[in-house]
């Protein structure tokens, strides 16, 4: 017989990750440790996620919508004042608050999370670019600033 199912499973991962991002960057933590983080076996892990790129769009996810169903919760109780200046105070306190996780989707967002595990080395001088006259299948991207 197949051992009882944890339906908890992703949470675990997700909080795994999230406690990670205290000390390290999203691009520093590997599926390994979130892995050991969440006291899965990195096959566990696997099959509900495939990617890193997983994890941060659930990441993601999770803090929208925390956000916004405190948000809600907030302006729905009648005993409190929700006008206008209030709301304002309201959102910039919790914008202050979440500082930390929102800045590190940011930033993983920017760069492009992985697809695997380990990121592939970029020797030096190296360019991912082809050359103007190259033929490419696909528009050209405007450079990074």
């Amino acid at each position: 017989m197949a051992a009882p199912r944890n339906d908890n499973v992703k949470e675990k991962i997700l909080d795994a990750a999230t406690g990670l991002l205290d000390t390290q960057t999203f691009a520093d933590i590997s599926l390994a440790e979130i892995a050991a983080a969440a006291g899965v076996s990195k096959g566990t892990l696997y099959y509900y996620y495939k990617s890193k790129t997983d994890i941060l769009f659930d990441l993601t996810n999770r803090y929208l919508d925390r956000q916004w169903d405190e948000l809600i919760a907030w302006t729905e109780n009648k005993d409190k004042d929700t006008s206008v200046h209030r709301l304002v105070k309201y959102v910039v306190e919790r914008n202050t608050a979440s500082a930390g996780m929102r800045l590190h989707l940011i930033h993983a967002a920017m760069l492009g999370a992985p697809s695997s595990s380990t990121a592939t080395p970029r020797s030096s001088g190296s360019s991912p670019r082809r050359s103007p006259s190259a033929p490419t299948s696909s528009p050209p991207t405007s450079p990074r600033s």
